[in-house]
């Protein structure tokens, strides 16, 4: 139980108090499908939810709109015009397809391509991208939808009940010549499906829609940590870049501490120092963090 009792105590050292650990007869309370077997305990947030990444995107960009931000999609990044300014560079303008964009600043928020576009500005990003694949169901009513995601924290198989279905999801090594092709890879159904039989004896009757089932890329760091900040030598050419798959729940904090650093030269919400970029460089990553 020490681990559980770790993983409770780190949620709550950062604040997350209402975690608590829960034994094998709470698991069945909260999630009665879930097999028991090897199974000591686990850990549980009642004020956890579910949330919709687009649904969030579009809340932001209308937002933005309103502030007078505008928005160019089908558009292509071609690189940066910059001149040395002593010791540091500045960026004064942004290439694209259709023109060149003087900018003020400018942010690297290109996801799992980050690293390709911190090449056209000769930095170099420890950045790469891995693939993760969602098994999609057939409407079913195995699962209630007010059901827990739920996790084995094994090997991250974890999967969840969203409008009438069940999402499966378990990462794996993809071996592919590009490492940004998102082409579905068949035969790892029948992997996630074997894992989720052993965790959910129901699913052996649980039918998979293959064509809603997707794949896409995370944008992974060497420590599984975010590179927040200013990029090294540069003025004005920020890094927001190496979720590794928390991205989008912390994504609205990432953005805050960021014009926080643009704006004010410093952020003021929180101490990022051990996000800085240049961490890596200097033989000072963060713990590693395992992800989903």
């Amino acid at each position: 139980m020490s681990a559980l009792r770790s993983a409770k105590e780190i949620q709550q050292k950062a604040g997350l108090r209402n975690v608590r650990e829960v034994s094998p007869d709470d698991i069945t309370q909260h999630n009665p499908a879930v097999s028991l077997d090897g199974v000591i305990g686990g850990t549980f947030c009642p004020i956890d939810g579910f949330i919709k990444p687009m649904n969030i995107l579009k809340g932001y960009m209308e937002g933005a709109k309103q502030l007078g931000a505008q928005f160019e999609f089908g558009t292509q990044c071609l690189g940066f015009s910059m001149e040395e300014r002593g010791a540091s560079t500045r960026v004064n303008h942004v290439r694209t397809s259709k023109e060149a964009y003087r900018i003020g600043s400018v942010v690297n928020a290109a996801g799992a391509w980050a690293a390709v576009v911190g090449r056209m500005a000769g930095i170099a990003l420890p950045i790469t991208p891995a693939k993760r694949q969602v098994a999609v169901s057939y409407p079913t009513n195995l699962l209630p939808e007010d059901m827990p995601m739920t996790i084995f924290t094994e090997d991250s198989f974890h999967f969840r009940a969203r409008e009438g279905r069940v999402l499966l999801l378990l990462p794996v090594d993809y071996r592919t010549r590009d490492p940004f092709d998102t082409t579905f890879e068949e035969w790892w159904i029948e992997k996630v499906m074997a894992r989720a039989k052993e965790c959910v004896p129901k699913f052996a009757s649980l039918a998979i829609d293959r064509a809603n089932c997707v794949a896409g890329l995370y944008e992974m760091s060497p420590d599984r940590h975010q590179l927040l900040g200013k990029a090294p030598g540069f003025e004005n050419f920020y890094l927001a870049n190496g979720s590794s798959g928390h991205g989008v729940m912390h994504s609205p904090s990432l953005g805050q501490l960021l014009a926080e650093e643009i704006l004010d030269g410093r952020t003021t919400s929180l101490d990022t120092t051990s996000l800085r970029p240049s961490r890596l460089a200097e033989g000072k990553p963060n713990p590693v963090m395992e992800f989903l």
